[in-house]
């Protein structure tokens, strides 16, 4: 058993060692020709480094009373089998969320009983004894400074946004029962403290922190398209970017730190997309979903039942096949050339798309009279003056958004276009020949993809129709288009 978690211990450290080369060398890829990912400097890297190890490798000794050796192998699965590691590269001051969150729990967690090892604590351990004895304090700290540190580092996130206020749920729950009330009164004066000096100094001011808190839009439809792609959208879905979450399915909700994270991310997750039911990525998204980071920090601890490094290494090996362009090219910018991320794998391609966020990766707009027109990937693009092209040899995923049903749409293309349209989502019509070589295609169209109110549209719902469209046999150029409502005139219409 030792020699396990020796060896776990050893790959954890070899991983954080050769993340420490991509923090220096991957500046220098990010300004080279085709990367558009922001450049990041290598101090902030650095630090973002360095605050993920020490929250790690804390959470490692915190879980041994639960885990026993299989302790670094967990935190090994989830830092490496999840978008974090290239976070810390293109993303480091979303890890800083994490990393606070990670060491709130480990201080109120990390307390062996006075005398006993901390190996040597039964599984299910939580910081108390079943007669009540006290828990000793660990690192020399005294117990209401230790939880009022733990406090002010969760309320790193809450600055961020309010909805990770819903994590003060999980640290109360996690606090050791016998101490539960006076240690709860240090970490919330603690925690405010830091919070308001947060909000109203380094934060940008109050004003910036309450933007959200006005009444929001409450509609069931979009609340419910929103859930489900905050968890397996195609960008910044978390059980494709941060899989090693599952692991909340051997969660033991007896114990009562496993269910009171539990519960903290769930108010946290559904309070971001009802504040936030247009941004809850929280910005355009470089790299996957940064307003996960925080809860996922929190998940580290859902851990109320044994894990054996068998079930970690069978959740490892589709968590690397999820991130598979980031193992190919770790250092590589996560956006492409067009913008579009390149981090998603062809056939992640294929889930949903999270069509209610105001920005996406490679996601652009374009109007066209009254239709709203969404290209979800480089196939497709705009010009000046909103012109569209479309890349004759390539398929184009896009989304028309009516403020009504349409039967039918009518697409013209260029001179350059074939006379054979692929059409996926919708069914292809008529086809029209115009002298100057231009070529119209009737689209009729099935019922809407999505019905749900939008950033533009307050609280009424537009229809919204996912389109595949693929000119064959066109060549490799690029070819302008338009979308109207409407099918192609008819003799004698």
């Amino acid at each position: 058993m030792k020699t396990q978690s020796g060896l776990g211990w050893v790959v954890l450290a070899a991983g954080f060692a050769a993340l420490l080369v991509g923090v220096w060398m991957a500046p220098s890829l990010a300004v080279s020709p085709g990367h558009h990912a922001p450049v990041v400097s290598s101090w902030l890297r650095l630090l973002s480094w360095g605050a993920l190890v020490l929250a790690a490798f804390a959470s490692a000794l915190t879980l041994r009373g639960r885990l026993g050796p299989a302790a670094p192998w967990c935190l090994t699965v989830f830092v490496f089998g999840s978008a974090t590691w290239a976070m810390v590269l293109w993303q480091p001051l979303a890890v800083f969320s994490l990393t606070a969150v990670a060491l709130a729990f480990c201080l109120m967690l990390y307390a062996p009983v006075a005398g006993v090892a901390a190996a040597d604590l039964p599984q299910m351990y939580d910081g108390g004894l079943d007669d009540g004895t006290e828990v000793a304090p660990s690192g020399g700290l005294g117990r209401g400074l230790r939880f009022a540190l733990a406090g002010a580092l969760l309320a790193v996130p809450a600055v961020w946004h309010p909805a990770f206020l819903g994590l003060f749920i999980a640290g109360f729950a996690a606090l050791p029962y016998t101490t539960r009330r006076r240690a709860a009164t240090a970490l919330f004066l603690g925690a405010g403290l830091v919070l308001a000096g947060g909000v109203l100094g380094l934060g940008g001011g109050l004003e910036r922190w309450t933007a959200d808190l006005h009444l929001p839009l409450l509609d069931a439809h979009l609340l419910g398209w929103n859930l489900a792609w905050f968890f397996v959208g195609r960008q910044a879905g978390a059980l494709i970017y941060f899989l090693p979450l599952v692991v909340a399915l051997f969660a033991d909700l007896r114990d009562r730190t496993s269910a009171g994270v539990l519960l903290g991310v769930a108010v946290s997750t559904i309070l971001l997309v009802v504040l936030r039911p247009f941004d809850w990525v929280l910005g355009p998204s470089v790299l996957a979903g940064p307003s996960f980071l925080p809860l996922y920090g929190a998940l580290w601890f859902l851990t109320g039942r044994t894990v054996r490094p068998a079930l970690l290494f069978a959740i490892a090996a589709p968590a690397l096949a999820l991130l598979w362009p980031l193992v190919q090219s770790p250092l590589s910018s996560p956006l492409g050339s067009d913008g579009a991320a390149r981090y998603v794998t062809p056939w992640i391609a294929r889930l949903p798309v999270e069509v209610s966020q105001r920005e996406l990766p490679g996601v652009r707009d374009a109007e066209s009279g009254a239709l709203r027109i969404r290209l979800l990937d480089g196939a497709a693009w705009t010009e000046s003056m909103g012109a569209l092209r479309l890349q004759g040899d390539r398929a184009a995923d896009l989304l028309v958004i009516s403020p009504d049903a349409l039967p039918a749409i009518r697409v013209e293309f260029g001179s350059r276009a074939s006379a054979r349209l692929t059409v996926t989502g919708a069914a292809a019509g008529d086809t029209a020949f115009h002298p100057d070589g231009a070529v119209g295609f009737e689209i009729l169209l099935a019922q809407p993809t999505f019905e749900l109110p939008m950033w533009w549209s307050g609280p009424s719902r537009l229809s919204v129709y996912r389109l595949g469209l693929r000119l064959n046999d066109a060549p490799a150029v690029p070819i302008p288009f338009t979308i109207k409502p409407g099918g192609l005139r008819r003799k004698g219409a």
